[in-house]
Protein backbone atom coordinates (compact mmCIF):
# COMPACT_ATOMS: atom_id res chain seq x y z
CA UNK A 1 0.00 0.00 0.00
CA UNK A 2 1.50 3.24 -0.95
CA UNK A 3 0.13 6.59 -0.96
CA UNK A 4 -0.04 9.05 -3.87
CA UNK A 5 2.00 11.51 -3.49
CA UNK A 6 4.16 9.66 -1.48
CA UNK A 7 4.67 10.91 1.84
CA UNK A 8 7.87 12.91 3.23
CA UNK A 9 7.99 10.16 5.92
CA UNK A 10 6.06 6.98 6.09
CA UNK A 11 6.63 4.52 9.57
CA UNK A 12 5.03 1.28 9.38
CA UNK A 13 4.26 -0.30 12.78
CA UNK A 14 2.69 -3.78 14.20
CA UNK A 15 -1.20 -4.13 14.09
CA UNK A 16 -4.30 -2.38 12.59
CA UNK A 17 -7.00 -0.20 13.09
CA UNK A 18 -10.67 -1.71 12.24
CA UNK A 19 -12.88 1.05 9.92
CA UNK A 20 -16.14 0.46 10.17
CA UNK A 21 -20.31 2.02 9.74
CA UNK A 22 -19.76 2.78 13.37
CA UNK A 23 -16.36 4.65 13.37
CA UNK A 24 -17.15 8.26 14.72
CA UNK A 25 -15.19 10.98 13.78
CA UNK A 26 -14.31 14.23 15.35
CA UNK A 27 -13.67 17.57 13.51
CA UNK A 28 -14.21 21.17 14.08
CA UNK A 29 -13.12 22.52 10.58
CA UNK A 30 -15.98 22.76 8.27
CA UNK A 31 -14.23 22.37 4.66
CA UNK A 32 -12.30 19.02 6.15
CA UNK A 33 -15.27 17.77 7.71
CA UNK A 34 -17.09 18.15 4.16
CA UNK A 35 -14.51 15.95 2.03
CA UNK A 36 -14.49 13.52 4.54
CA UNK A 37 -17.88 13.44 4.63
CA UNK A 38 -18.64 13.33 1.27
CA UNK A 39 -15.90 10.14 0.92
CA UNK A 40 -18.19 8.39 3.14
CA UNK A 41 -20.98 8.87 1.01
CA UNK A 42 -18.87 7.29 -1.99
CA UNK A 43 -18.15 4.47 0.28
CA UNK A 44 -22.12 4.27 1.34
CA UNK A 45 -21.45 5.40 4.87
CA UNK A 46 -22.73 8.38 7.11
CA UNK A 47 -21.08 10.17 9.21
CA UNK A 48 -21.13 9.95 12.63
CA UNK A 49 -19.48 11.99 15.55
CA UNK A 50 -16.83 10.30 18.05
CA UNK A 51 -13.28 9.80 18.77
CA UNK A 52 -12.15 7.12 16.69
CA UNK A 53 -10.81 9.24 14.16
CA UNK A 54 -9.74 13.18 15.52
CA UNK A 55 -8.54 16.11 13.02
CA UNK A 56 -7.13 18.99 14.95
CA UNK A 57 -4.94 22.04 14.73
CA UNK A 58 -3.60 24.63 17.01
CA UNK A 59 -4.04 26.86 13.97
CA UNK A 60 -0.90 28.74 14.75
CA UNK A 61 0.19 28.80 11.03
CA UNK A 62 -2.59 29.13 8.49
CA UNK A 63 0.02 28.62 5.37
CA UNK A 64 1.48 25.54 6.24
CA UNK A 65 0.51 22.69 4.25
CA UNK A 66 2.70 20.27 6.77
CA UNK A 67 0.40 17.55 8.47
CA UNK A 68 1.30 14.48 10.50
CA UNK A 69 -1.02 11.70 10.75
CA UNK A 70 -0.90 8.80 12.94
CA UNK A 71 -2.62 5.64 13.05
CA UNK A 72 -2.74 3.11 16.23
CA UNK A 73 -4.76 0.19 16.86
CA UNK A 74 -7.92 2.54 18.78
CA UNK A 75 -7.79 5.13 16.63
CA UNK A 76 -6.21 7.68 14.07
CA UNK A 77 -5.17 11.29 14.75
CA UNK A 78 -4.77 13.68 12.01
CA UNK A 79 -2.92 16.91 13.41
CA UNK A 80 -1.72 20.18 11.71
CA UNK A 81 -0.76 23.69 12.47
CA UNK A 82 -3.58 24.99 9.97
CA UNK A 83 -6.66 23.86 8.54
CA UNK A 84 -5.51 23.44 5.15
CA UNK A 85 -2.95 21.25 6.44
CA UNK A 86 -5.83 18.73 8.08
CA UNK A 87 -7.72 19.04 4.49
CA UNK A 88 -4.13 17.27 3.15
CA UNK A 89 -3.94 14.98 5.89
CA UNK A 90 -7.98 14.00 4.99
CA UNK A 91 -6.31 12.99 1.46
CA UNK A 92 -4.20 11.05 2.70
CA UNK A 93 -6.77 8.83 5.03
CA UNK A 94 -9.32 8.78 2.10
CA UNK A 95 -6.84 6.56 0.13
CA UNK A 96 -5.30 4.47 3.88
CA UNK A 97 -9.70 3.42 4.02
CA UNK A 98 -9.94 2.65 0.33
CA UNK A 99 -6.80 0.59 -0.20
CA UNK A 100 -8.47 -2.06 1.72
CA UNK A 101 -11.95 -1.50 1.83
CA UNK A 102 -14.49 -4.04 1.48
CA UNK A 103 -17.67 -2.80 -0.13
CA UNK A 104 -19.96 -5.75 1.02
CA UNK A 105 -18.58 -5.44 5.00
CA UNK A 106 -18.17 -1.53 4.71
CA UNK A 107 -15.33 -2.10 6.61
CA UNK A 108 -11.19 -1.34 6.03
CA UNK A 109 -8.02 -2.89 8.21
CA UNK A 110 -6.60 0.06 8.01
CA UNK A 111 -2.42 -0.64 8.97
CA UNK A 112 -0.71 1.07 11.85
CA UNK A 113 1.46 3.92 10.94
CA UNK A 114 2.86 7.11 11.10
CA UNK A 115 3.03 9.57 8.75
CA UNK A 116 4.76 12.79 8.72
CA UNK A 117 4.11 15.06 5.44
CA UNK A 118 4.71 18.04 3.69
CA UNK A 119 5.43 19.14 0.25
CA UNK A 120 8.64 19.95 -2.31
CA UNK A 121 7.13 22.63 -3.93
CA UNK A 122 4.58 25.60 -2.81
CA UNK A 123 2.82 25.78 -6.29
CA UNK A 124 1.37 22.76 -7.59
CA UNK A 125 -1.07 23.25 -10.27
CA UNK A 126 -3.24 22.05 -13.64
CA UNK A 127 -4.26 24.50 -16.50
CA UNK A 128 -7.36 23.81 -17.82
CA UNK A 129 -7.87 25.61 -21.26
CA UNK A 130 -11.76 26.21 -21.71
CA UNK A 131 -11.07 28.78 -25.07
CA UNK A 132 -10.82 26.54 -27.99
CA UNK A 133 -13.37 23.88 -26.79
CA UNK A 134 -15.72 25.41 -24.10
CA UNK A 135 -16.33 22.96 -20.78
CA UNK A 136 -19.11 24.53 -18.63
CA UNK A 137 -18.95 24.98 -15.02
CA UNK A 138 -19.97 21.59 -13.86
CA UNK A 139 -16.94 20.45 -15.64
CA UNK A 140 -14.51 22.58 -14.29
CA UNK A 141 -16.18 22.11 -10.69
CA UNK A 142 -15.00 18.30 -11.54
CA UNK A 143 -11.58 18.95 -12.40
CA UNK A 144 -10.69 20.49 -9.41
CA UNK A 145 -12.63 18.11 -6.62
CA UNK A 146 -10.16 15.86 -8.46
CA UNK A 147 -6.75 17.77 -8.78
CA UNK A 148 -8.14 18.69 -4.40
CA UNK A 149 -7.48 14.63 -3.53
CA UNK A 150 -3.80 15.11 -5.28
CA UNK A 151 -3.31 17.57 -2.98
CA UNK A 152 -2.66 19.95 -6.02
CA UNK A 153 -3.34 23.76 -4.79
CA UNK A 154 -3.33 25.71 -8.46
CA UNK A 155 -6.00 26.02 -10.76
CA UNK A 156 -5.12 27.92 -13.97
CA UNK A 157 -7.80 28.97 -15.59
CA UNK A 158 -6.87 30.10 -19.27
CA UNK A 159 -10.08 32.18 -20.44
CA UNK A 160 -9.64 34.33 -23.30
CA UNK A 161 -7.47 33.44 -27.28
CA UNK A 162 -7.93 33.75 -30.59
CA UNK A 163 -10.89 31.28 -31.06
CA UNK A 164 -13.15 32.56 -28.22
CA UNK A 165 -13.52 35.15 -24.94
CA UNK A 166 -14.66 33.23 -21.69
CA UNK A 167 -15.43 35.70 -18.79
CA UNK A 168 -18.08 38.24 -18.58
CA UNK A 169 -16.29 41.45 -18.55
CA UNK A 170 -19.23 44.50 -18.03
CA UNK A 171 -16.99 47.70 -19.56
CA UNK A 172 -16.31 45.53 -22.98
CA UNK A 173 -19.59 43.45 -23.26
CA UNK A 174 -19.33 42.93 -26.78
CA UNK A 175 -16.43 40.34 -25.58
CA UNK A 176 -18.84 37.90 -24.61
CA UNK A 177 -21.61 39.29 -26.70
CA UNK A 178 -19.86 38.59 -29.77
CA UNK A 179 -16.06 37.24 -29.17
CA UNK A 180 -17.82 34.53 -27.26
CA UNK A 181 -18.99 32.47 -30.23
CA UNK A 182 -17.27 31.27 -32.99
CA UNK A 183 -18.92 30.36 -36.60
CA UNK A 184 -17.47 26.71 -36.84
CA UNK A 185 -14.66 24.76 -35.49
CA UNK A 186 -11.79 23.81 -38.73
CA UNK A 187 -14.98 23.68 -40.64
CA UNK A 188 -17.28 21.60 -39.15
CA UNK A 189 -20.16 24.07 -39.78
CA UNK A 190 -21.07 24.18 -36.28
CA UNK A 191 -21.34 27.11 -34.17
CA UNK A 192 -19.58 26.70 -30.79
CA UNK A 193 -19.19 29.25 -27.85
CA UNK A 194 -19.94 29.81 -24.76
CA UNK A 195 -18.83 31.83 -21.60
CA UNK A 196 -18.84 32.27 -17.91
CA UNK A 197 -21.06 34.76 -15.72
CA UNK A 198 -19.52 36.77 -12.99
CA UNK A 199 -21.91 34.99 -10.33
CA UNK A 200 -20.39 31.38 -11.87
CA UNK A 201 -16.94 33.01 -11.69
CA UNK A 202 -17.74 33.65 -8.34
CA UNK A 203 -19.19 30.11 -7.34
CA UNK A 204 -16.46 28.41 -9.03
CA UNK A 205 -13.56 30.54 -6.87
CA UNK A 206 -15.57 29.45 -3.37
CA UNK A 207 -15.68 25.98 -4.25
CA UNK A 208 -11.94 26.00 -5.03
CA UNK A 209 -11.49 28.22 -1.91
CA UNK A 210 -13.61 25.53 -0.25
CA UNK A 211 -10.85 22.72 -1.20
CA UNK A 212 -7.57 25.23 -0.88
CA UNK A 213 -6.96 25.43 -4.17
CA UNK A 214 -6.03 29.01 -5.59
CA UNK A 215 -7.53 29.95 -9.02
CA UNK A 216 -5.36 31.77 -11.17
CA UNK A 217 -7.16 33.52 -14.45
CA UNK A 218 -5.59 33.79 -17.43
CA UNK A 219 -5.82 36.57 -19.74
CA UNK A 220 -3.57 36.18 -22.99
CA UNK A 221 -1.89 39.43 -24.29
CA UNK A 222 -0.75 41.15 -26.42
CA UNK A 223 -0.97 37.83 -29.04
CA UNK A 224 -3.55 35.15 -28.77
CA UNK A 225 -6.60 38.09 -28.54
CA UNK A 226 -8.08 37.79 -32.37
CA UNK A 227 -11.53 36.97 -30.26
CA UNK A 228 -10.89 40.55 -28.82
CA UNK A 229 -9.90 42.07 -31.91
CA UNK A 230 -12.90 40.87 -34.04
CA UNK A 231 -15.23 42.46 -31.10
CA UNK A 232 -13.49 45.83 -30.67
CA UNK A 233 -11.68 45.99 -34.31
CA UNK A 234 -10.34 49.23 -33.14
CA UNK A 235 -7.43 47.14 -30.59
CA UNK A 236 -5.74 45.82 -33.54
CA UNK A 237 -3.27 47.52 -35.73
CA UNK A 238 -5.09 47.49 -38.93
CA UNK A 239 -8.35 48.22 -37.34
CA UNK A 240 -9.82 45.96 -39.76
CA UNK A 241 -13.02 43.85 -38.93
CA UNK A 242 -12.01 39.90 -38.18
CA UNK A 243 -13.92 36.99 -37.23
CA UNK A 244 -13.04 35.01 -34.37
CA UNK A 245 -10.91 32.27 -35.77
CA UNK A 246 -12.30 28.84 -36.77
CA UNK A 247 -9.01 27.72 -36.75
CA UNK A 248 -6.37 26.97 -34.52
CA UNK A 249 -2.54 27.66 -34.47
CA UNK A 250 -1.03 30.93 -34.28
CA UNK A 251 -2.39 34.10 -35.67
CA UNK A 252 -1.20 37.41 -36.72
CA UNK A 253 -3.98 39.49 -34.79
CA UNK A 254 -2.49 41.24 -31.82
CA UNK A 255 -3.36 44.33 -29.63
CA UNK A 256 -2.00 47.50 -30.88
CA UNK A 257 0.87 48.73 -29.06
CA UNK A 258 0.83 52.26 -30.26
CA UNK A 259 -2.56 53.20 -29.52
CA UNK A 260 -3.69 54.15 -25.57
CA UNK A 261 -6.99 52.49 -26.66
CA UNK A 262 -5.07 48.98 -26.33
CA UNK A 263 -3.44 50.08 -22.87
CA UNK A 264 -7.37 51.09 -21.44
CA UNK A 265 -8.71 48.07 -22.75
CA UNK A 266 -5.76 46.16 -20.82
CA UNK A 267 -6.89 47.98 -17.81
CA UNK A 268 -10.41 47.75 -17.59
CA UNK A 269 -9.69 44.17 -18.03
CA UNK A 270 -7.31 43.50 -15.62
CA UNK A 271 -9.37 45.75 -12.99
CA UNK A 272 -12.48 43.64 -13.60
CA UNK A 273 -10.24 39.98 -13.40
CA UNK A 274 -8.70 41.17 -9.93
CA UNK A 275 -12.20 41.93 -8.69
CA UNK A 276 -13.32 38.22 -9.44
CA UNK A 277 -10.54 36.42 -8.66
CA UNK A 278 -8.73 36.93 -5.19
CA UNK A 279 -5.56 35.28 -6.08
CA UNK A 280 -2.72 36.99 -5.35
CA UNK A 281 -1.37 35.75 -9.13
CA UNK A 282 -3.13 37.03 -12.51
CA UNK A 283 -1.60 35.36 -15.66
CA UNK A 284 -1.10 37.60 -18.89
CA UNK A 285 -0.11 35.44 -21.24
CA UNK A 286 2.80 36.58 -23.39
CA UNK A 287 3.14 33.61 -25.80
CA UNK A 288 3.50 33.59 -29.31
CA UNK A 289 3.06 36.86 -29.72
CA UNK A 290 3.68 37.44 -33.31
CA UNK A 291 4.53 40.61 -34.00
CA UNK A 292 4.78 41.57 -37.65
CA UNK A 293 1.47 43.65 -37.29
CA UNK A 294 3.52 46.06 -35.31
CA UNK A 295 6.60 46.34 -37.78
CA UNK A 296 3.96 47.33 -40.07
CA UNK A 297 1.72 49.38 -38.05
CA UNK A 298 2.64 53.10 -38.42
CA UNK A 299 1.40 53.66 -34.62
CA UNK A 300 3.87 51.05 -33.07
CA UNK A 301 6.75 52.21 -34.89
CA UNK A 302 5.71 55.73 -33.62
CA UNK A 303 6.27 54.51 -30.17
CA UNK A 304 9.19 52.32 -30.67
CA UNK A 305 10.53 55.55 -31.71
CA UNK A 306 9.55 58.01 -29.10
CA UNK A 307 10.64 55.15 -26.39
CA UNK A 308 13.95 54.56 -28.15
CA UNK A 309 13.22 50.72 -28.43
CA UNK A 310 15.82 48.88 -30.85
CA UNK A 311 13.27 46.33 -31.75
CA UNK A 312 10.03 44.53 -31.69
CA UNK A 313 10.85 42.38 -28.55
CA UNK A 314 11.60 45.15 -26.82
CA UNK A 315 7.97 46.81 -27.46
CA UNK A 316 6.51 43.97 -25.97
CA UNK A 317 8.68 44.15 -22.97
CA UNK A 318 7.50 47.62 -22.98
CA UNK A 319 3.49 46.58 -23.25
CA UNK A 320 3.65 43.72 -20.43
CA UNK A 321 5.76 46.42 -18.08
CA UNK A 322 2.44 48.55 -18.40
CA UNK A 323 0.59 45.57 -17.50
CA UNK A 324 2.43 44.64 -14.67
CA UNK A 325 2.87 48.59 -13.49
CA UNK A 326 -0.86 47.89 -13.00
CA UNK A 327 -1.54 44.59 -11.33
CA UNK A 328 1.12 45.89 -8.93
CA UNK A 329 -1.37 49.32 -8.33
CA UNK A 330 -4.00 46.37 -7.44
CA UNK A 331 -1.90 44.37 -5.22
CA UNK A 332 -1.19 41.54 -7.97
CA UNK A 333 1.56 39.81 -9.09
CA UNK A 334 2.14 38.98 -12.25
CA UNK A 335 2.54 35.56 -14.35
CA UNK A 336 4.35 35.21 -18.00
CA UNK A 337 4.58 32.20 -20.60
CA UNK A 338 8.56 31.84 -20.92
CA UNK A 339 8.72 34.18 -23.96
CA UNK A 340 8.01 37.54 -22.51
CA UNK A 341 11.23 37.54 -20.81
CA UNK A 342 13.09 37.10 -24.35
CA UNK A 343 13.96 40.68 -24.54
CA UNK A 344 16.08 40.23 -21.11
CA UNK A 345 14.04 43.15 -20.10
CA UNK A 346 11.48 41.86 -17.86
CA UNK A 347 10.48 43.33 -14.87
CA UNK A 348 12.13 41.23 -11.73
CA UNK A 349 9.02 40.18 -9.78
CA UNK A 350 7.35 39.02 -12.95
CA UNK A 351 7.02 35.07 -12.42
CA UNK A 352 7.90 32.92 -15.79
CA UNK A 353 6.25 29.80 -16.52
CA UNK A 354 8.56 27.72 -18.30
CA UNK A 355 6.87 26.08 -21.77
CA UNK A 356 9.05 26.03 -24.51
CA UNK A 357 12.39 24.94 -25.83
CA UNK A 358 15.34 26.10 -28.15
CA UNK A 359 16.71 29.58 -27.74
CA UNK A 360 13.96 29.92 -24.98
CA UNK A 361 15.44 27.43 -22.44
CA UNK A 362 18.60 29.56 -22.24
CA UNK A 363 16.67 32.61 -21.59
CA UNK A 364 14.69 31.04 -18.78
CA UNK A 365 18.02 29.09 -17.81
CA UNK A 366 19.64 32.93 -17.57
CA UNK A 367 16.46 34.39 -15.74
CA UNK A 368 16.91 31.52 -12.97
CA UNK A 369 20.43 32.24 -12.62
CA UNK A 370 19.51 35.79 -12.08
CA UNK A 371 16.72 35.20 -9.55
CA UNK A 372 13.49 35.03 -11.19
CA UNK A 373 11.06 32.77 -10.02
CA UNK A 374 9.12 29.94 -12.48
CA UNK A 375 7.02 27.61 -12.84
CA UNK A 376 7.96 24.83 -14.89
CA UNK A 377 5.55 23.54 -17.36
CA UNK A 378 7.82 21.54 -19.98
CA UNK A 379 5.85 20.73 -23.48
CA UNK A 380 7.19 17.40 -23.35
CA UNK A 381 6.10 15.98 -20.93
CA UNK A 382 3.34 18.05 -19.13
CA UNK A 383 1.46 19.31 -21.77
CA UNK A 384 -1.48 16.88 -21.39
CA UNK A 385 -3.39 16.96 -24.57
CA UNK A 386 -0.79 15.10 -26.60
CA UNK A 387 -1.13 11.35 -27.17
CA UNK A 388 0.71 9.10 -24.73
CA UNK A 389 3.16 7.84 -27.24
CA UNK A 390 4.50 11.85 -27.40
CA UNK A 391 4.26 11.92 -23.62
CA UNK A 392 3.89 9.20 -21.50
CA UNK A 393 2.81 8.46 -18.47
CA UNK A 394 6.79 6.88 -16.99
CA UNK A 395 8.29 10.38 -18.69
CA UNK A 396 5.51 12.31 -16.77
CA UNK A 397 6.72 11.07 -14.02
CA UNK A 398 10.24 10.63 -14.16
CA UNK A 399 10.80 14.44 -15.10
CA UNK A 400 12.62 16.00 -13.37
CA UNK A 401 11.24 20.02 -12.33
CA UNK A 402 14.66 21.41 -11.24
CA UNK A 403 16.26 20.13 -15.26
CA UNK A 404 19.72 20.80 -16.45
CA UNK A 405 21.11 24.27 -16.09
CA UNK A 406 18.99 25.31 -13.19
CA UNK A 407 21.03 22.65 -10.70
CA UNK A 408 21.76 24.86 -7.11
CA UNK A 409 19.05 27.26 -7.81
CA UNK A 410 16.15 24.80 -6.56
CA UNK A 411 14.92 28.20 -4.24
CA UNK A 412 13.84 29.80 -7.47
CA UNK A 413 11.64 27.43 -8.68
CA UNK A 414 8.08 27.72 -7.21
CA UNK A 415 6.80 24.50 -8.47
CA UNK A 416 5.33 22.70 -11.29
CA UNK A 417 2.28 22.76 -13.55
CA UNK A 418 0.53 20.33 -16.02
CA UNK A 419 -1.73 22.36 -19.04
CA UNK A 420 -4.40 21.03 -20.97
CA UNK A 421 -4.69 22.65 -23.98
CA UNK A 422 -8.20 21.90 -25.54
CA UNK A 423 -7.62 22.65 -29.59
CA UNK A 424 -8.55 18.46 -30.22
CA UNK A 425 -10.54 17.88 -26.98
CA UNK A 426 -13.96 18.44 -27.38
CA UNK A 427 -15.66 15.84 -25.10
CA UNK A 428 -15.24 14.77 -21.49
CA UNK A 429 -14.34 11.02 -22.19
CA UNK A 430 -11.51 12.46 -24.35
CA UNK A 431 -10.70 14.70 -21.64
CA UNK A 432 -10.52 12.29 -19.02
CA UNK A 433 -8.32 9.76 -20.78
CA UNK A 434 -5.84 12.65 -21.39
CA UNK A 435 -5.69 13.89 -18.31
CA UNK A 436 -5.51 11.06 -15.54
CA UNK A 437 -3.18 9.27 -14.73
CA UNK A 438 -0.91 11.63 -15.99
CA UNK A 439 -2.03 14.70 -14.03
CA UNK A 440 -1.07 12.41 -10.60
CA UNK A 441 2.12 11.35 -11.88
CA UNK A 442 3.14 15.06 -12.47
CA UNK A 443 1.29 15.92 -8.76
CA UNK A 444 3.63 13.48 -7.47
CA UNK A 445 6.72 15.09 -8.47
CA UNK A 446 5.70 18.78 -7.36
CA UNK A 447 4.73 17.24 -3.64
CA UNK A 448 7.09 14.20 -3.10
CA UNK A 449 11.12 14.54 -2.73
CA UNK A 450 12.87 12.83 -5.95
CA UNK A 451 14.32 10.50 -3.93
CA UNK A 452 11.10 8.97 -2.48
CA UNK A 453 9.85 8.77 -6.14
CA UNK A 454 9.59 4.95 -7.38
CA UNK A 455 7.89 4.55 -10.72
CA UNK A 456 7.23 0.86 -10.48
CA UNK A 457 5.68 1.49 -7.20
CA UNK A 458 3.98 4.33 -8.05
CA UNK A 459 2.26 2.50 -10.97
CA UNK A 460 1.26 -0.45 -8.93
CA UNK A 461 -0.44 2.10 -6.44
CA UNK A 462 -2.81 4.13 -9.15
CA UNK A 463 -5.80 1.93 -9.13
CA UNK A 464 -6.44 2.78 -5.19
CA UNK A 465 -5.97 6.35 -6.35
CA UNK A 466 -7.80 6.25 -9.55
CA UNK A 467 -11.02 4.56 -8.23
CA UNK A 468 -10.89 7.58 -5.42
CA UNK A 469 -10.87 10.04 -8.14
CA UNK A 470 -13.40 8.20 -10.04
CA UNK A 471 -15.88 7.40 -6.84
CA UNK A 472 -15.86 11.30 -5.98
CA UNK A 473 -16.02 13.04 -9.54
CA UNK A 474 -16.91 10.34 -12.09
CA UNK A 475 -14.08 10.92 -13.96
CA UNK A 476 -12.16 7.60 -15.54
CA UNK A 477 -8.36 7.26 -15.75
CA UNK A 478 -7.02 5.92 -18.72
CA UNK A 479 -6.29 2.45 -18.62
CA UNK A 480 -2.67 1.98 -17.51
CA UNK A 481 -2.34 -0.26 -21.34
CA UNK A 482 -2.98 2.84 -23.20
CA UNK A 483 -0.12 4.99 -21.46
CA UNK A 484 2.87 3.66 -21.67
CA UNK A 485 2.48 2.65 -25.38
CA UNK A 486 5.21 0.28 -26.42
CA UNK A 487 4.20 -1.85 -29.55
CA UNK A 488 5.76 0.16 -32.57
CA UNK A 489 2.64 -0.30 -34.96
CA UNK A 490 0.38 1.16 -32.56
CA UNK A 491 2.22 4.01 -31.75
CA UNK A 492 2.18 4.61 -35.71
CA UNK A 493 -1.27 4.08 -35.49
CA UNK A 494 -2.31 6.51 -32.36
CA UNK A 495 0.18 9.19 -33.44
CA UNK A 496 -1.06 9.07 -37.10
CA UNK A 497 -4.76 9.24 -36.56
CA UNK A 498 -3.05 12.42 -34.26
CA UNK A 499 -1.49 13.52 -36.78
CA UNK A 500 -4.57 14.10 -39.41
CA UNK A 501 -6.46 16.84 -36.58
CA UNK A 502 -2.91 18.99 -37.86
CA UNK A 503 -3.25 18.85 -41.14
CA UNK A 504 -4.62 22.33 -42.32
CA UNK A 505 -2.90 23.70 -45.26
CA UNK A 506 -4.09 27.15 -44.27
CA UNK A 507 -2.76 27.00 -41.20
CA UNK A 508 0.20 25.68 -42.88
CA UNK A 509 0.83 28.55 -45.40
CA UNK A 510 -0.63 31.34 -42.57
CA UNK A 511 2.49 30.46 -40.22
CA UNK A 512 4.41 30.24 -42.71
CA UNK A 513 3.55 33.66 -44.24
CA UNK A 514 3.87 34.17 -40.57
CA UNK A 515 7.62 33.00 -40.44
CA UNK A 516 8.66 34.27 -43.18
CA UNK A 517 7.49 37.85 -42.03
CA UNK A 518 9.18 37.91 -38.78
CA UNK A 519 12.70 36.70 -40.37
CA UNK A 520 12.06 40.27 -42.33
CA UNK A 521 11.22 41.82 -39.59
CA UNK A 522 14.43 41.31 -37.88
CA UNK A 523 16.86 41.09 -40.58
CA UNK A 524 15.60 44.45 -41.24
CA UNK A 525 16.25 45.59 -37.16
CA UNK A 526 19.51 43.81 -37.39
CA UNK A 527 20.94 46.04 -39.83
CA UNK A 528 19.26 49.51 -38.42
CA UNK A 529 21.11 48.05 -35.10
CA UNK A 530 24.81 47.39 -36.81
CA UNK A 531 24.31 50.65 -38.50
CA UNK A 532 24.33 52.64 -35.11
Amino acid sequence: MRIIPCPKEFTKKDGSFLFDAETGFSCDYENVGNSISSFLKTCGIGWRTGDDIKFTSDGSDSSSEAYTLVVGEDGVKVSAKSERGLFYGAQTLKQLILSSFDEKTKTAEIPCCEINDEPRFSYRGYMFDTVRHFFPVEVVKKYIEAISLLKLNVFHWHLSDDQGWRVQIDKYPRLTEHGSMRRETCGDKKPHGGFYTKEQIKDVVEFAKERFITVIPEFDIPGHTRAAVSSYPELGCSKKPVEVSTKFGIHSEILCAGREESYDFVKGVLTEFAEMFPSKYIHIGGDEAVKHEWYKCKDCQKKMKELGLRNEEELQAYFTEKAVEYLKSLNKTTICWNESANSGKLESSVILQFWSDGKDNENVIREVKNGRKIIVSKFNPYYLDYPYPMHSLKAAYEFEPVFHGIEGYEQNVLGVESTLWTEWIDNTDLLAFRVFPRLTAVAESAWCDKSKKDYLAFENSLKNVNKLIENTTGIKAAPLKDCNVKNPLKRAAIMMKFGMHLIDFEMIARSNRAAKEMKKMRSVRKKENNGK
